[in-house]
């Protein structure tokens, strides 16, 4: 979402492997002054740093912070493979080289903290620092045992804390969610739950971002 709030920082760039990725770039004041890189996470985009963005440009620094794959304005390819943290680290450092910058500070929110810690596995020499938000560093290979996970916040808290990964893997969730992109939710209007349609499919809203490039204020009422 580059274009909404910098479009004359907005920039797309199609890499070797064929995604077009859409970013904002300001250069910064200085040669000498750092520049940052911000990786946003699920399900965002490069519009969640534009706080950031504005602040840290303002006070000289150069700045990146891309749509990475399968968001805003960035391709969204339908093979898995391409969503493997590792080849998107690739696909960052070919803007950063593109961008002429050798070394950056990077920030990450989220599942972008994925994202960062493989590029700090297999890409360090391009960072000068790295600050996770939400997420830590995590290391290749580390399994995530949703089942687990789910099953203990459902016992600590009385609900699912990562119930919605559960309905994004249904094979129907993609279906779903492509009938009702759509939708926005208002007290009055719609109602979630008369879709008949598993609990899981109540977050499915908050990704509409992934199949669309606008946003829209959703209330659900339930």
């Amino acid at each position: 979402m580059s274009y909404i709030c910098f479009p004359e920082h907005s920039k797309k760039l199609t890499l070797s492997t064929s995604n077009t990725y859409a970013y904002v770039h300001i250069p910064p004041l200085k040669p000498s002054i750092s520049t940052i890189l911000f990786l946003h996470g699920f399900p965002s985009s490069c519009y969640d740093w534009r706080h950031q963005i504005t602040f840290f440009s303002s006070q000289g620094y150069g700045v990146l912070a891309p749509d990475l794959l399968g968001y805003g304005g960035t391709s969204k390819p339908a093979s898995e493979q391409e969503y493997r943290a590792k080849s998107m680290a690739r696909e960052i450092t070919e803007i950063l080289n593109h961008e002429g910058l050798t070394q950056v500070h990077a920030v990450s929110h989220d599942t972008g903290s994925i994202l960062l810690s493989r590029m700090a596995d297999y890409h360090p020499k391009m960072l000068l620092s790295c600050t996770f938000l939400a997420v830590p560093y995590s290391k290749p290979g580390d399994h995530f045992d949703l089942e687990a996970i789910n099953t203990m916040t459902k016992n600590i808290l009385g609900k699912e804390k990562f119930g919605y990964l559960g309905f994004f893997i249904e094979d129907n969730a993609g279906q779903f969610i492509d009938e009702h992109v759509s939708c926005y939710c208002a007290s009055n209007s719609y109602r979630l739950r008369k879709l008949n349609f598993s609990d899981r499919a109540i977050p499915f809203l908050l990704c509409s971002m992934l199949k669309t490039q606008s946003y829209g204020m959703i209330t659900l009422a339930l």
